[in-house]
């Protein structure tokens, strides 16, 4: 089962937060990539959604879906994603 959209946004606004700053976080529709995100920073957050929710998701999610609502939203839309 998907987890909830409000789990999911806070989860990855923290995880996010942890790595770019609060302030930053905030803007929850900005590229996470000028936001100062960096790409280790995107597999290891893939890993923490994972490890988190049990789901399996493509490592390219985060580059290819840029901003948190955006990435939340793939998340949330993706029913074929298989528990890890």
């Amino acid at each position: 089962m998907t987890p909830s959209l409000p789990s999911l946004v806070d989860f990855v606004a923290r995880r996010v937060a942890e790595r770019i700053g609060s302030e930053a976080a905030r803007d929850h529709d900005g590229d996470l990539f000028e936001l100062g995100l960096d790409s280790v920073d995107a597999v290891e957050l893939t890993g923490e959604i994972e490890e988190e929710f049990g789901l399996e998701i493509d490592p390219a999610l985060p580059f290819e879906q840029r901003s948190i609502n955006r990435l939340v939203a793939a998340l949330a839309a993706a029913p074929a994603q298989r528990p890890v």
